[in-house]
């Protein structure tokens, strides 16, 4: 429907038709004089005159794809455009690009130039740009999204951006002076008014902001609904214009332009175009009042007077007025296809005066140059230059065209003819009572002269006096080019903002210019004194008011203001002769204003009075703003004989007078909207004679919301609180340095990033006294959940948030006080391993380092505020690293490494930066056990300082190995020392497949066990100190046997009391055994060196009798003076045996080409050992003489007459032991028949840049099998006898996490092919023993299992199959200790390092047995959907795990609905066909088609219900999950007057889950779910999908704002799927909209139906319920709009008016 119709709002604010030219006639003449005088002059003098037919076509030029927004055009004529890639500088003349700008993005708004002639454009990147004049970037700026709107610029260059939510103001520099942020994105861009405020719309219906210049909110106001218009809620507005006057123009999406104050953002006009067509277009302003604007529906209008011009085609852009009067602009979308056409049209009569056919949809506005050429942009990427009548745009006028002028600047404040310097001012800060001057300057810059009006202050912000004009120009006449001066003088006598505008009138015209300024300072405050006079409530003039020995007399308006005033309390006196004198306390918080109204009463009145003003929550009450909570208030009055009149409630929002003739009224309000923060409500009795009471107040105190949490109220009757409707993330901080800071040389850290971030998620609860409370959010997540909290060595870390932040808000602060604290505690673990060496003198230490980096967070912030978010305190994060060493010359020596320290990362708050501190320290060591000597040392110490950014130290420390110590012998002190407890002792248990024990307590540290099996015979040997010998010679090697239960008694074995090292044992099927190590020739003295001892050190063999159970002397394989170590001893059987060891004649530990070593061999056949032989000769093979690491071999027996052995060695080929790549492995072949010995000329196996090494080498049947370390896989080959071997394959590789020690790993190996990998793993400053087993049937190995799990340190583990199905370790199991050093950081910090000191050592072992196990993964059991439909499909999923140690296939699984023991059905089952190794786990998966049933199901999952798996374990096997429930929803709940107390109240329950629910009750309760009871029923049953409504009738005694509350099975008798849809909430508005028949809250054509339908005496359906004649009087109330009593046809027809918006 069109609409043409003027609405004026105001009566008092003159229509725009006052506001223009007086005398217009004589203007006319004078300008078309004019005109033609300067057409003459262009013809003459300009060499761009006007001279071609208006209405064609200079030139058009294509240069983009997509639409070209509107142009700008420079001071000479240079056309700007943007659209697409480029910013394009274009020739007037003909098009030609001048120049391109293309930075990589799109532009999406149009050009704006800046006052210096520079180009400012934002582009689709969030970018910025300022673009010279010659093409080249000044400089730019990111903003994050999209940039989509102009920018303005003032008159000094001051640009302004809008975007999202903020409103940037920046320089030209490109420097952020301010930002503003809204509460709502922005839609569309800023418009500077005439005093310099900016005016933006936003993106919510009809809003409109005004922000100062100084950055702070003028105003922000929701415009009503247009008159009439039913469907206007969601109507946009588009972007404002600005007139003569400064009065604000905008449409909205809905049809509607309406014209705003600037002052205050009051409605002053409204007028209607066509209904639901857009006019969102930027309007433009005339000289002489008009206003004209493009719209949707294919029209241009003029208002006032609605006159339009309908084009061919929409105008859905900004037309331009030439200086000619007449309209200019092109069309989009219209009705004859391609017929787009550019106008030209007359505003004074709307008529065409000429079209230009273009062809293109023109989206954008045209600009109109100094050349009377029009340039306009098309939607596929033209720009038309069209010649018109004029020279340039209508510049007088107060907006001629898109974005004001052809700069696109925005500004309305370059459309004055007398010019005010400075536009705006800003007092800044000024004390109460203290004055500050500004001088302005008036300059004429038209070539008029004008006599300057009266210059006046207005405004609503300021009290008369606060600004006033001391130097006055008023009268005064200002030629042309003339400049005048007046002085304005701010003296502020109230708290806060003050601003005014200065207007100045010249002629028929005036300019503003906006002052701001801020009183007070130094706690200064202010008090206003209003006095009544309370016999008839009128305002009393010259009362005398006194304050603090301050006197003065109110005004006409009752006023009396005293400033400045100290904080403190203060009595005021008020006098007047005739009146009882009056005293009132007042207390006056520091930096306030206070207003009191006092009322004084004619001496012989007696007053009425308000004796309590209470709600049914006692004591102070506090409310938050914002948040709807409805309160009823009772006002009790004591009339004091008067007829009572009215009680009025007065509310800073409003005042409400209720008529009453009652001692008691109660009234209810919405503390959240009605009253704002730190409002009152004052009740104040009137008598029907006008009489007063004092103002009693209610005692509560409304307060700020709390900023980022939604809450909601919970009301519990006595009392109340707020709480979150849901939890919010708060991104608390985020602090840290990315990988590239920290060197990649740094150990652990280095590369990596480093990253501290807080971002729990929390809620909160406000009580009713005032007090918050900030916490974590649990809902939808277990308690005590982590978080993700940062980065650490390239991991993720997550530790659990703390949150214990209490407010309390204190109304003389009108703020909120907070304490309390914010953090992050727990622990985060993870584990970082790498290879190195450590050279111990000579002997190189090949180790893996694993770390585990332990973060212990308690580190806490206090919080000062929430918003903005204040955090006081430091945070330091100091995750500590502890890391064990793997080590592995086990032959040689032993190692225990550890490494510790870790990373200090300091924030403090709310110091800048917020990152104090980053440093890095690690310190490590190390202890080398060599037979009874021992080395300690650092292995490194590193400190980093990020702050310095520069490495601070870092050491690697030297051993020195001319200066051992002999080891300690403290374990000789402790308690049991060397109690023997065979395996008697169970230490725990973790299942039934491994137990563990204790063999021995107390032990010498480095027992160096070795075991050996074979058929039922299960031997162990290992070092024991014996304390009966000196310190050089204590260590005694024993022996002990295994019965499948415990271990026999360690007995010596062949003990000559002399030290004993490194054993290695064989034991055979007969129970015969044979014994070599390492043996001193003599005691020593315990002055003897480390060299002295290796020189004695000679290589003894011993046979074990089984039936004797004794053991034969020793036999010495050596006799020399030099170091021989490290024997190894292999057969087939007890005579047919080999023995292997190397010699250094230079005493050197490893060897090299300057020591070279010699590696022997002796063979026992039953009776001799034979004469040693060199394994190889290194004479004639250089690489012989490298550094040897490593070794093992086999030999078996191919016949009595012929022996065959293989030898595999690992040596360091660049004998740089630091380096472990060049590490390869050599071979070499025994033959007693065909070489008579050894291979003369022994192969290399590898050669390759991997390290190679820790070979084993097993004897089986006829051939040896050979398992060696490269990189980190386990690789395995196999040999014949004169055979070449075979290329080896990787049999295992490491993943993940394990370190995969290069030389720790051990290897047991069954004869039926069965295989464990032992190994020991780094954990913290400890080590745990893992294992692989290989399953020989199915050829896999499993994923790594842990067999230890403990506090100590395992190492030195030996291994062995005692039968098929049992592995058994010993090893010795370390206790240790952490002492801690200070070290003090380059910073300054003194931080705490780790020392690790081993307490105490037992010889321990373990019996692990191999089982095949299969069970669930816990937790892993779904159901999708988790409650299905009864007839629908759901899929079943679960996670089945290998919890074994054998590989398995061929898995059953099967499903049943209820306990298959007890009669479950069978839903469907699967087999795991695949190979399931041990850990590994899958996924499996059946449909069922739900069945009809009676009852919830319970659904079973069971592995191998039938037990075809043999020999696995069942106990695990079955698991289950319930499903299949009922789900009673509380549907809806409404309500329907029948009278006007009696409501019809109808519920609605749905059973949405499915099963039959069962019996429940149904209750409604009013105002709260535990409020009063009005219903209750009882439900038998409600089945799947059924719809159950219950009716009931309500007396409604006191309807406002009730509030009813529909509840499901309130005892929870029905177990259902969900239990938080029981509940409805039902909000009933009994406020009647005269009407609103149906009551749904709005007049509409349904309305109109049923008054139509009730005039002529028919029956009406509302919300389901049939009325009949005579109706109720409810519904007769809302038809009977003219008050007649009756219902006809005017009614019928004032219902139609108010439903299409007439009234």
């Amino acid at each position: 429907m069109k609409k043409t119709q003027k609405i004026q709002i105001d009566k008092n604010y003159p229509p725009i038709l006052a506001w223009v030219y007086q005398g217009d006639k004589v203007e006319t003449k004078l300008k078309k004089i004019s005109w033609a005088f300067f057409s003459i002059l262009l013809l003459i003098f300009s060499s761009n005159a006007f001279c071609g037919t208006p209405g064609t076509i200079k030139w058009s030029q294509k240069y983009e794809s997509a639409n070209i927004p509107s142009v700008a055009i420079g001071k000479d004529g240079t056309v700007y455009a943007t659209g697409g890639t480029r910013l394009k500088a274009i020739n007037p003349a003909n098009g030609v690009i001048i120049w391109n700008f293309a930075p990589g993005t799109t532009f999406p708004s149009s050009p704006v130039i800046l006052i210096d002639g520079s180009i400012c454009v934002g582009g689709s990147n969030g970018t910025l740009y300022v673009v010279n004049k010659n093409g080249t970037l000044r400089w730019s700026k990111g903003f994050g999204s999209s940039i989509n709107y102009e920018v303005a610029t003032n008159t000094d260059g001051t640009i302004f951006l809008a975007h999202g939510n903020k409103l940037y103001c920046i320089s030209m520099d490109g420097e952020i002076i301010w930002t503003y942020t809204a509460t709502d994105n922005f839609n569309s861009p800023p418009v500077i008014g005439i005093d310099g405020s900016l005016y933006l719309s936003a993106a919510v219906p009809r809003t409109l902001y005004a922000i100062n210049p100084d950055g702070t909110l003028k105003w922000k106001k929701q415009f009503p609904w247009a008159a009439g218009n039913d469907y206007d809620d969601p109507a946009l507005l588009g972007i404002p214009a600005v007139d003569l006057n400064g009065l604000i123009f905008v449409g909205d999406s809905r049809g509607y332009l309406r014209g705003i104050a600037p002052e205050t953002g009051t409605l002053k006009y409204e007028y209607g175009g066509m209904d639901r067509a857009s006019m969102t277009y930027q309007p433009i302003t005339t000289t002489n009042g008009y206003v004209f604007i493009g719209c949707s529906n294919t029209l241009i209008y003029k208002f006032p007077g609605g006159i339009t011009f309908l084009p061919q085609g929409a105008v859905m852009s900004t037309p331009a007025i030439g200086a000619d009067g007449k309209l200019y602009f092109g069309v989009a979308y219209q009705v004859n296809y391609h017929q787009y056409y550019f106008y030209a049209v007359s505003s004074s009569n709307m008529g065409e005066v000429w079209k230009c056919y273009i062809g293109h949809q023109m989206l954008s506005s045209p600009a109109i140059g100094k050349d009377g050429i029009a340039y306009v942009g098309t939607q596929d990427g033209y720009i038309y230059a069209i010649y018109i009548e004029n020279t340039e745009y209508q510049k007088n006028s107060p907006y001629p065209k898109y974005r004001h002028d052809n700069y696109n600047s925005g500004n309305s404040m370059y459309n004055t003819y007398i010019k005010c310097q400075p536009a705006v001012y800003n007092y800044g800060n000024v004390n109460l009572g203290a004055k500050s001057y500004k001088t302005f300057a008036l300059t004429n810059i038209s070539n008029t002269s004008y006599t300057v009006g009266n210059i006046s202050i207005s405004g609503e912000n300021h009290l008369e006096g606060e600004f006033f004009i001391t130097d006055d120009c008023s009268g005064e006449s200002i030629l042309a080019g003339q400049t005048l001066y007046f002085t304005v003088c701010f003296r502020p006598l109230l708290n806060g903002k003050r601003s005014a505008a200065v207007r100045i009138p010249f002629g028929d015209k005036v300019t503003v210019i906006g002052l701001f300024g801020n009183g007070g300072g130094d706690g200064q405050s202010a008090l206003v004194a209003i006095v009544y006079d309370g016999s008839n409530g009128n305002l009393v003039e010259e009362a005398e008011v006194k304050v603090a020995g301050q006197t003065g007399m109110t005004d006409a308006e009752g006023k009396c203001v005293f400033s400045p005033l100290d904080a403190g309390g203060y009595e005021i006196e008020v006098n007047k002769d005739g009146y009882s004198p009056q005293t009132k306390s007042v207390e006056i918080l520091a930096s306030s204003n206070v207003y009191k109204n006092i009322v004084i009463y004619p001496s012989d009145f007696t007053e009425p009075k308000i004796t309590d003003v209470s709600s049914k929550y006692e004591g102070t009450v506090f409310y938050i703003d914002g948040v709807n909570f409805n309160v009823e208030f009772t006002v009790n009055i004591d009339w004091a004989g008067h007829t009572p009149g009215r009680v009025k409630f007065i509310t800073p929002k409003q005042t409400i007078e209720e008529p009453t003739n009652a001692s008691v009224v109660k009234r209810t309000f919405n503390m959240g909207a009605d009253f704002g923060v730190g409002g009152t409500l004052k009740v104040q009795a009137i008598t029907e004679s006008g009489a007063i009471s004092e103002e009693k107040e209610a005692n509560f105190v409304v307060i700020k919301p709390l900023p980022f949490f939604p809450l909601a109220v919970l009301d519990m009757g006595s009392y109340f609180s707020y709480e979150s409707k849901f939890g919010i993330n708060w991104n608390l901080f985020n602090e840290g340095v990315n990988g590239s800071s920290i060197p990649s040389d740094i150990p652990l850290f280095g590369g990596n990033p480093v990253w501290l971030k807080f971002i729990p998620t929390v809620s909160a609860e406000v009580t009713s006294d005032g007090a918050a409370e900030i916490g974590l959010e649990f809902e939808g997540m277990q308690k005590e959940q982590k978080i993700e909290s940062g980065n650490l060595a390239g991991f993720s870390f997550s530790l659990y948030p703390m949150v214990d932040i209490e407010g309390q808000y204190y109304p003389s602060l009108s703020d909120w006080d907070w304490g309390g604290y914010a953090g992050i505690h727990g622990k985060a673990e993870f584990k970082k391993s790498w290879p190195f060496v450590v050279m111990a003198g000579p002997v190189p230490v090949p180790m893996y380092a694993k770390a585990s980096f332990s973060l212990e967070a308690e580190a806490l912030l206090g919080v000062t505020s929430i918003d903005p978010l204040g955090l006081n305190g430091k945070i330091s994060i100091e995750p500590y690293v502890r890391g064990s060493l793997g080590a592995g010359v086990d032959e040689m020596l032993a190692v225990e490494g550890w490494i510790g320290g870790g990373l200090t990362m300091g924030l403090q708050f709310p110091e800048e930066p917020t990152l104090e501190e980053l440093s890095i320290f690690l310190n490590g060591g190390f202890t080398i056990y060599a037979f009874l000597f021992t080395w300690e040392n650092e292995l490194l110490h590193w400190e980093w300082s990020l702050i310095e950014k520069k490495l601070v130290s870092s050491k690697v420390p030297v051993l020195d190995i001319d200066h051992p110590s002999v080891a300690p012998r403290d374990y000789l002190q402790k308690n049991n020392y060397g109690m023997f407890a065979g395996g008697k002792i169970l230490t725990k248990s973790s299942d039934a497949r491994t137990q563990y024990y204790t063999l021995q307590e107390n032990v010498f540290p480095h027992s160096e066990p070795a075991i050996s099996s074979s058929g039922q015979y299960l031997y162990a040997v290992w070092l024991y100190d014996d304390p009966q010998r000196s310190s050089l010679n204590r260590t005694k090697l024993v022996f002990s046997s295994f019965d499948g239960t415990t271990w026999s008694e360690p007995v010596a074995v062949s003990d000559d009391g002399t030290a004993d090292f490194h054993p290695d044992i064989i034991v055979f099927d007969d129970g015969y055994a044979a014994v070599v190590w390492e043996n001193a020739k003599t005691q020593l003295p315990d002055d003897t060196t480390f060299e002295q001892m290796t020189q004695n050190l000679e290589i003894c063999v011993s046979f074990y009798n089984p039936e004797t159970k004794t053991w034969t002397p020793q036999y010495s394989l050596t006799d020399n003076n030099y170091l021989d170590r490290s024997p190894k001893i292999k057969g087939p059987d007890k005579n047919t045996l080999m023995v292997i060891w190397v010699s250094n004649p230079d005493n050197h530990i490893t060897g090299n080409t300057q020591n070279p070593n010699v590696i022997y061999s002796t063979v026992w056949d039953g009776t001799n050992w034979a004469v040693p032989v060199t394994v190889v000769d290194a004479s004639n093979y250089p690489d012989f003489k490298k550094p040897l690491l490593g070794y093992d071999f086999g030999f078996r027996k191919v016949r009595d007459d012929w022996t065959a052995g293989l030898v595999y060695f690992c040596f360091d080929m660049d004998e740089d032991l630091s380096t472990i790549n060049d590490r390869e492995i050599f071979a070499n072949e025994w033959d007693s028949l065909n070489l008579k010995g050894w291979r003369a000329n022994p192969w290399n196996r590898t050669n390759d840049n991997l390290p190679d090494g820790n070979v084993r080498v097993f004897t089986i049947g006829n051939q040896f099998e050979i398992y060696f370390l490269k990189g980190n896989h386990i690789c395995k080959t196999s040999y014949f006898l004169s055979d070449n071997a075979y290329e080896p394959v990787v049999f295992y590789t490491f993943e993940g996490d394990y370190s995969s020690n290069i030389s720790d790993y051990k290897i047991a190996r069954h004869p039926d092919g069965r295989v464990a990998i032992v190994w020991t793993e780094p954990e913290q400053f400890s080590s745990d023993l893992f294992a692989v087993f290989y399953d020989p049937v199915a050829k896999l190995c499993g994923k790594p299992q842990r067999l230890t799990d403990d506090s100590e340190t395992e190492h030195s583990p030996v291994v062995a199959f005692y039968d098929h199905d049992t592995l058994i370790s010993i090893y010795d199991r370390v206790y240790l200790d952490v002492f801690e050093e200070k070290m003090c950081l380059s910073s300054g910090k003194n931080v705490r390092l780790p020392i690790v000191k081993s307490i105490s050592t037992d010889l321990a072992f373990f019996i692990h047995t191999i089982t095949e196990d299969v069970s669930f993964e816990t937790g892993s059991f779904v159901i999708t959907p988790r409650n299905p439909q009864i007839g629908s499909t759901a899929e079943i999923y679960i996670t089945i795990e290998n919890t074994g140690n054998t590989v398995l296939s061929n898995i059953p699984v099967y499903f049943y609905a209820d306990d298959p023991d007890n009669g479950g059905t069978l839903i469907g089952n699967t087999i795991i066909t695949s190979n399931l190794v041990p850990g590994e786990t899958t996924i499996v998966s059946v449909e069922w088609e739900v069945p009809a049933v009676s009852k919830p199901v319970t659904i079973y999952a069971v592995i191998d219900p039938e037990d075809t798996l043999s020999g696995e374990i069942s106990s695990n096997n079955t698991t289950s999950i319930d499903c299949i429930f009922p789900d009673i929803g509380s549907a809806n709940l409404t309500g329907c007057f029948i009278t006007e107390d009696l409501l019809f109240v109808t519920g609605t329950l749905q059973n949405i889950g499915s099963l039959p629910s069962g019996q429940f009750v149904v209750e409604v309760h009013r105002d709260s779910p535990d409020g009063e009871l009005i219903y209750q029923d009882n439900i038998n049953q409600l089945l799947p999908n059924e719809i159950r409504q219950i009716n009931f009738l309500f007396n409604v005694t006191d309807p406002k704002n009730l509030y009813l509350y529909l509840i499901a099975d309130p005892q929870n008798a029905v177990r259902e799927y969900d239990e938080t849809n029981n509940m409805y909430v039902y909000k009933l508005n009994p406020s009647l909209l005269m009407g609103d028949i149906n009551d749904d809250g709005e007049v509409d054509i349904s309305d109109v139906i049923l008054c139509l339908r009730m005039a002529i005496g028919l029956p009406v359906v509302i919300n389901s319920q049939q009325y009949n004649p005579p109706y109720s009087d409810r519904l007769k109330k809302l038809a009977d709009m003219n008050s007649e009593q009756t219902i006809d046809i005017s009614d019928v027809i004032l219902i139609l008016r108010k439903a299409i918006g007439l009234d």
